[in-house]
C-alpha cells in the first residue's frame, strides 16, 4: 500500500461539517490531514475589520501558532490546504505546495483574493 501523503488543512473555524469533510478526504485520497484553525485574516482582514469597527481588536496569535506548526513540521508535510475565509498571506510563503479550496465558485471571491495575493507576492 502506498504511504499516505500528509497535509495541514487551515480553516477559519472547524465545526462538524469541516470534520466530516476531512474524514472523507482522508478516506478517498489516502491522505493524513492535520486540521488547524485560525480566524486571523492578516493585514487585509484587519484593515477591513477596522473600517467596520475602529475599536476592533484582532490577534495574530492563532495564525502565528499555525505558521510555527507548519514550519516545525515542514519536512513531514507534503502541502497545505487553505479553506475559505480571510487568510494570512504568510501561508503562501511556506514553500509548500498549497491547495486553495473555494466553496463559493459561482462568486469566485476566494479565487480573486488568491490571485490578488499571488500578484502581490510575486
Amino acid at each position: 500500500m502506498k504511504e499516505k501523503a500528509r497535509a495541514c488543512a487551515i480553516f477559519p473555524e472547524i465545526g462538524e461539517e469541516q470534520k466530516n469533510l476531512l474524514r472523507e478526504l482522508e478516506r478517498k485520497c489516502n491522505i493524513e490531514i492535520d486540521a488547524k484553525e485560525t480566524n486571523y485574516g492578516g493585514k487585509d482582514g484587519l484593515d477591513y475589520a477596522i473600517q467596520r469597527n475602529p475599536d476592533t481588536y484582532v490577534s495574530d496569535r492563532e495564525s502565528n501558532e499555525v505558521l510555527r506548526y507548519v514550519g516545525e513540521n515542514k519536512e513531514s508535510l507534503d502541502g497545505i490546504i487553505l479553506f475559505p475565509g480571510w487568510f494570512d498571506r504568510r501561508f503562501f510563503l511556506t514553500g509548500l505546495p498549497t491547495l486553495f479550496v473555494d466553496t463559493l465558485p459561482n462568486l469566485q471571491l476566494g479565487f480573486k483574493e488568491v490571485i490578488k495575493c499571488f500578484k502581490f507576492l510575486c
